[in-house]
């Protein structure tokens, strides 16, 4: 079976809906065990994102990203839209501030998304609804 296949559109935004709550309550959940685990550092600082609620994104959620931006940007900011919104409903404490969210988003970016897109990136993401959460 190939997978050089077009996705119908409606299936690709429910595929992207579903990682992103799926990657949203696995931060929560791993933000309230490196909480309660006394083997992290103290200068950890990995722990910023634990203490705002919620724990980086993991790097399959930094190549979906990537991968985005580079084929269609107007998605890319979708998604970030709502994976911040996954993440203020997976969280039991307050909504994540969306600078706290763009930095665990680009923790997760792959090695060869240079620091050029990741500011065109950055600045497309200021357009995102949540911008205010």
């Amino acid at each position: 079976m190939s997978r050089d296949v077009a996705v119908p559109e409606e299936v690709l935004d429910l595929l992207l809906a579903t990682f992103w709550s799926w990657e949203a309550e696995t931060s929560v959940r791993r933000s309230r065990f490196r909480a309660r685990s006394p083997l992290q550092a103290a200068g950890d600082p990995l722990g910023e994102f634990a203490r705002a609620g919620f724990f980086n994104a993991g790097d399959p959620a930094g190549v979906i990203l990537a991968w985005l931006w580079r084929t269609d940007p107007a998605t890319a900011v979708v998604a970030i839209e709502g994976y911040h919104r996954a993440l203020a409903d997976a969280s039991a404490d307050e909504s994540p501030s969306h600078t706290d969210v763009l930095a665990a988003l680009e923790m997760a970016l792959p090695w060869d998304f240079g620091p050029a897109e990741a500011q065109e990136l950055r600045g497309a993401a200021k357009n995102c609804r949540t911008s205010g959460m």
